[in-house]
């Protein structure tokens, strides 16, 4: 039967089965089942097969991997290859991405760089801290290469958040002679002629975070700071949270969560949360390090046993000093640790370091409901991570001069 004959039977039979009037010269069709959350509709399979539809059948029934994502009751998107519906209807990998066996292929954003440690992304930009000094490019990436310097021969600090960038700025910690304490700097994303400012000098390294118009920061004697970023003199931040060997921190909505690995004394060591009040943070859990912070829970990583970590989720309100488990490296997983977590609407994602088999990580929120999956894997020393709205960002370290890299996935 002709394709014109067979559409004027669905047609035909479609009016008859509701009882509808049909009129006129053109057929009536009756609109086609939206597909499910795998993209994949739930009728008829005949059409998909190519024979005729049953009297009832309203849309095609798709045979995997196939599936009708732009609803034209068509069977013609594979769900395995296709990159603007990777794994499922919609699922867009982005420019530059493949789609392999239904999973988004990472993008090389920024490559050939040496002793990469740290990124930040804004709107339109990615800004990459490795040695010599920050790096910037546009987020969709700058064809491979090592990105435009903002600054050149600095010293940069050796965390996974040593840099943070606004619409207009970019702000690290670097120095430009050894064993000198680290300054707080500060240049233009447009650039600055390589000449940063430097807003503030008494710093000893560690990580920077930022939020409105503050910029946070610690130091390893445990001291939590902020300074404003128009310049303002810095203001203490927690100033009874001076714990030795104070390791990560995370801020978001007015709140803070920070570890500290003192092990000389029970009384510091563990994971605090508390608000820019001044005032005493609360101890959350008894043992962390890697922290991240989401919708009124905490985050951090635990030692499993001396080479496995797992993820513990904790209410701000409190939850005994342990928390769940809610994902992490596992028996069997490699002999890594998690060098960094980040946590948003979308889920938990974290970077776990086995040195060139190391892997980007994701779990969904609120409990991991289907375990923890990998968005990326043979990453050679990831070391950094962040988000926004559609891609996971990473940097690798690297095992050697100029192996480093910056890189995407779609979420």
């Amino acid at each position: 039967m002709s394709r014109l004959g067979r559409t004027l039977v669905v047609s035909l039979n479609a009016c008859i089965a509701f009882s509808l009037a049909c009129t006129g010269d053109d057929p009536v069709f009756s609109p086609s089942q939206p597909a499910d959350d795998g993209g994949v509709s739930t009728v008829d399979a005949n059409v998909s097969s190519g024979g005729e539809a049953g009297a009832d059948a309203a849309a095609p029934v798709c045979q995997e991997p196939l599936a009708d994502c732009n609803d034209d009751g068509v069977c013609d998107t594979s769900l395995d290859v296709d990159p603007k519906h990777c794994g499922r209807c919609n699922h867009d990998c982005g420019p530059g991405s493949a789609c392999v066996g239904r999973k988004c292929q990472p993008v090389t954003l920024m490559d050939n760089l040496t002793g990469a440690v740290s990124l930040a992304v804004n709107q339109t930009a990615l800004v990459v801290l490795a040695d010599g000094g920050p790096k910037v490019c546009a987020k969709t990436g700058c064809n491979g290469v090592s990105g435009t310097s903002l600054a050149t021969q600095e010293l940069v600090a050796n965390g996974p958040h040593a840099v943070y960038i606004n619409e207009q700025d970019a702000f690290w910690l670097g120095r430009t002679t050894a064993g000198a304490r680290y300054e707080l700097r500060r240049c233009a994303i447009a650039g600055c002629g390589l000449s940063p400012s430097v807003i503030d000098d008494e710093q000893l390294g560690a990580e920077l975070r930022g939020e409105g118009n503050r910029l946070l920061r610690y130091d390893p004697t445990g001291e939590l700071s902020a300074i404003f970023i128009d310049g303002s003199s810095p203001k203490a931040y927690f100033p009874l949270a001076t714990r030795p060997s104070s390791s990560r921190f995370v801020v978001g909505g007015g709140k803070m969560a920070f570890s500290c690995l003192d092990g000389s004394t029970s009384e510091n060591r563990g994971v605090w949360f508390g608000a820019f009040a001044n005032a005493s943070p609360t101890r959350l859990m008894n043992d962390g390090h890697v922290v991240a912070m989401h919708g009124g829970v905490v985050y951090a990583s635990r030692p499993v046993d001396g080479t496995h970590e797992a993820i513990h989720a904790c209410a701000a309100g409190g939850c005994g000093g342990v928390g769940a488990t809610v994902g992490g490296t596992g028996p069997g997983a490699g002999t890594g640790t998690i060098t960094d977590m980040t946590a948003d609407a979308s889920g938990l994602y974290w970077l776990e370091n086995l040195g060139s088999a190391g892997r980007v990580m994701f779990c969904g929120l609120p409990d991991c409901p289907d375990g923890p999956k990998p968005l990326a894997v043979s990453q050679d020393k990831p070391t950094s991570i962040t988000t926004d709205a559609s891609f996971v960002y990473w940097v690798n370290a690297g095992s050697g001069p100029s192996n480093g890299a910056a890189l995407r996935v779609a979420k």
